[in-house]
């Protein structure tokens, strides 16, 4: 087989790739959602304005080039020859339309697309970003942007994104409509997802990946044998305690990297008594020296050798990316250290001396060994007398509650592509701002005006050394207040089948467009 169009004429024949993530997307819609997994498979069947190459860099996408005309107007020159997955021409009207779309208060990267301010389609493919203040990092907010199809919105009723958190159904959360290198051939849900590549795809495909299967396998065990037994071609998160087994058997590779991705703790910061916990008439979250005695009773050592087997690093730096992080040594230098005696005296001077009843909301199939994970933090903290309860669950379940803000004490993961420290604090560090969208992921509606007012000057300060001092200052000053406690950044592993040739990229994404398979 050779599909000419797709660029998929090369020296290995057409093939198919059966990959087995941990869960299924949460939704095809690609604003409903942002999260790892629903952006992979995304990112086969949708397009933005610029992509990224084979190592994350920027690289122009749907539009050839683009240019900053003043500091509050940029334009972007659309292909010719691009198609949707129907065969109808991308336009204009479809980018203005998306990104519109994109910036509706229901959809998961408003706060990015809000970054772009009004769009306009000015003709002949030419679409001009008009901003009411410079954007420094516009073109991570456009790579966040899909491109939809407005005919085909308009035709299914989906002219605004589903809400995910009040568990809404449309047509865009099971169907597709766009220009990727992929086109959606069935969707069962949690069962099987079958993709081909696209006759009609404006790009090159480098592999050789004619169909990607998506089949999701909970089950750890279950998901390993699966490989072993060749039903599976490719899984993107074995156990991290089979990962040497799996090396040694034959006809199994497995391949590591660090991976562009913080996990952390979060704190219910807004109410004046917590939903779960035996503290009445009281937050002791509230209190600083309480979530930084909690940061003190975690052993990150015994965490990163015992329960996460080297595959984590731990850093006290809140970004995705550690070479972002290296510019900023003092987050790391401050990372509080395991000191159980000073965790008790914390806890003592905050009028919890005997400690209290706690519940931690944690996924099960997100992010390494998270269940273990949390399983071990509920051990550690034991130690200093806080009771720790564990509420283990599916990403399906999990951010939807943590979107209604039903949640006391959560662990959480960000990741990304972005070097720039912006995309992070916008969303997770600033107070919630229902207009603007900041703070949309700040879970535990912490709100620091000193804070906001760094992150809101960096978001439009044009002379790089002030921003970077500012983004610098934001930084160390939520590490100082605990808003949140920072554990490790995550090393990635992804095991295979003889015959493919698939490297993982730090943002954790499948690209099968970059992925070649020989039987």
């Amino acid at each position: 087989m050779c599909v000419a169009l797709a660029g998929l004429c090369s020296v290995a024949s057409a093939a198919t790739l059966r990959w087995a993530p941990p869960s299924d997307a949460l939704s095809l819609d690609p604003h409903a959602q942002n999260e790892v997994l629903s952006n992979s498979l995304n990112a086969h069947l949708y397009e933005r304005l610029v992509t990224r190459d084979a190592n994350l860099a920027l690289a122009p996408g749907l539009a050839s080039d683009w240019r900053q005309v003043d500091a509050l107007t940029w334009r972007f020159q659309l292909r010719s020859n691009v198609r949707f997955h129907d065969g109808s021409p991308l336009t204009g009207e479809d980018v203005v339309f998306s990104v519109q779309r994109a910036q509706h208060p229901a959809s998961a990267v408003a706060q990015y697309a809000r970054g772009l301010g009004r769009p306009v389609h000015l003709g002949r493919g030419l679409v001009e970003f008009r901003l009411e203040k410079p954007n420094p990092v516009l073109l991570d907010h456009v790579d966040a942007v899909p491109i939809m199809s407005l005919a085909w919105s308009r035709q299914h009723g989906v002219l605004v994104p589903l809400s995910h958190k009040l568990h809404q159904e449309s047509h865009a959360k099971h169907h597709a409509m766009g220009t990727g290198p992929y086109v959606l051939v069935s969707r069962q849900p949690d069962t099987q997802t079958v993709l081909n590549v696209n006759p009609r795809y404006w790009g090159q495909i480098p592999g050789n990946v004619s169909t990607l299967v998506v089949r999701p396998i909970s089950n750890a065990l279950t998901r390993t044998a699966a490989l072993v037994k060749a039903e599976i071609d490719l899984v993107s998160a074995p156990p991290v305690n089979d990962l040497e087994r799996l090396a040694e058997t034959p006809g199994i590779k497995v391949r590591r990297a660090l991976e562009n991705r913080v996990v952390f703790l979060g704190f219910d910061q807004h109410r004046e008594e917590l939903l779960y916990s035996n503290i009445k008439g009281r937050n002791p979250l509230k209190n600083a020296k309480v979530r930084r005695a909690i940061a003190h009773a975690l052993d990150m050592d015994t965490v990163q050798r015992m329960v996460m087997r080297n595959m984590a690093t731990p850093t006290g730096c809140m970004l995705p990316s550690a070479l972002t992080c290296a510019e900023i040594p003092k987050l790391d230098a401050d990372r509080p250290a395991f000191d159980l005696p000073l965790a008790r005296q914390l806890l003592s001077e905050a009028g919890y001396p005997q400690g209290f009843e706690l519940t931690l909301d944690c996924p099960n199939d997100r992010n390494v060994n998270d269940e273990t994970l949390c399983v071990a933090m509920a051990s550690m903290l034991s130690k200093v007398g806080i009771a720790l309860k564990v509420q283990a669950m599916p990403r399906a379940q999990f951010f939807p509650k943590l979107d209604r803000l039903e949640t006391s004490f959560f662990l959480m993961a960000w990741g990304g592509a972005e070097l720039d420290p912006q995309p992070t604090l916008e969303p997770l560090m600033h107070s919630y701002d229902e207009a603007s969208g900041r703070g949309d992921v700040n879970f535990g509606r912490f709100a620091d005006r000193q804070l906001d007012a760094l992150i809101e000057a960096s978001s439009t300060e044009v002379n790089p050394v002030l921003r970077k001092r500012q983004m610098k200052e934001a930084l160390l000053r939520h590490q100082s207040e605990a808003y949140n406690v920072v554990l490790y950044r995550q090393t990635l592993a992804w095991a295979m089948r003889e015959g493919v040739e698939a490297s993982p990229a730090a943002n954790n994404h499948v690209r099968a467009w970059l992925i070649s398979v020989s039987r």
